[in-house]
Formats: C-alpha cells, sequence, structure tokens
C-alpha cells in the first residue's frame, strides 16, 4: 500500500472567527486584543500595589511622627501635673526626678572617679613628655658634642 501524504496550509490571517454579537473578527485581531489587555492589567496591577504601598508608607509616617508628638505632650502633662506622696507633703513627678537626679550626681562616686583617672592619665602624660624631652635634648647636645663622650650614654641610660 502507498502512504497518502496530505498537504495543508493555514494562512491565520485570513481566518475569521464568527462572535456572539454576529460580527466576524481576524485570529491576529483576537490575540492583539488579547496582548493588549493583559498588558493593561499587568500595569493596573502594578500602578496599584506601587500607589498603595507609597500612601501607605507615607500615612504611616505621617501616624508615627503625630503619634511620637502627642506621646510628648501627654508625657510632659503627666510629668508637670501627676503628684506623689513623699514626706509631709506631695510633689510633682517631674520634680522628684529632678531632685532623685540631682541627689544622684551629687553623692555619686562618679564625679570623683572621673577627676582621680583624668588626674593619672595627666601625670602620666607629663611623665612621657618629661623623659621624652629630655632625651632629646642630651641626644642634640651629645651630636653637638657638648659633652664628654660617655657623659651623654650615661645621661640616656638613667633617664629611659
Amino acid at each position: 500500500m502507498s502512504g497518502t501524504v496530505l498537504k495543508l496550509e493555514l494562512d491565520l490571517s485570513e481566518m475569521f472567527h464568527q462572535s456572539e454579537e454576529g460580527g466576524e473578527y481576524s485570529i491576529k485581531e483576537i490575540f492583539m486584543d488579547a496582548v493588549k489587555s493583559e498588558v493593561a492589567r499587568s500595569l493596573r496591577e502594578f500602578v496599584r500595589s506601587d500607589i498603595a504601598r507609597t500612601f501607605s508608607d507615607f500615612v504611616s509616617d505621617e501616624l508615627k511622627s503625630e503619634i511620637r508628638a502627642e506621646m510628648r505632650i501627654k508625657l510632659r502633662n503627666f510629668m508637670d501635673t501627676q503628684e506623689l506622696s513623699e514626706g509631709y507633703g506631695k510633689v510633682t513627678v517631674s520634680a522628684y526626678l529632678e531632685r532623685m537626679f540631682n541627689e544622684l550626681i551629687q553623692g555619686s562616686t562618679i564625679r570623683n572617679q572621673v577627676a582621680d583617672i583624668a588626674k593619672s592619665w595627666g601625670a602620666e602624660l607629663k611623665k612621657q613628655y618629661d623623659i621624652a624631652y629630655a632625651n632629646k635634648l642630651v641626644q642634640t647636645l651629645n651630636d653637638q658634642g657638648l659633652l664628654l663622650p660617655n657623659v651623654g650614654q650615661l645621661l640616656l641610660d638613667k633617664s629611659s
């Protein structure tokens, strides 16, 4: 038996589709409309999400700053108006905190410790400078021949 070959050539530009409304559309027009609508849908989603994100960030930043300002006002109001019972009378929260802080600073050894550290560093730096200056002076005198040959070396060894 010999095989039968069927050759079929299809030109899509000439194919038409019958729509339900009765009009005819080419396959090419249908494909182009589908691509256009998909691109438009993607762009709408992107723009919508970008605008929503930008708006959300803006509102979030504005709300945060307003909340901080409001909390600052409320805290200041609380500290100035609320009173604590202390000893024989009442005192505002801010006055109480201020007094406690001052007592802590005045009675603290922190100030004394910082002063002691500063003094010891100052003394150490002065000592190092004095040694470096003496070494330089002896070295210069020795280089200019103003000292006896072994005196310069003896002085350098003692000051080091």
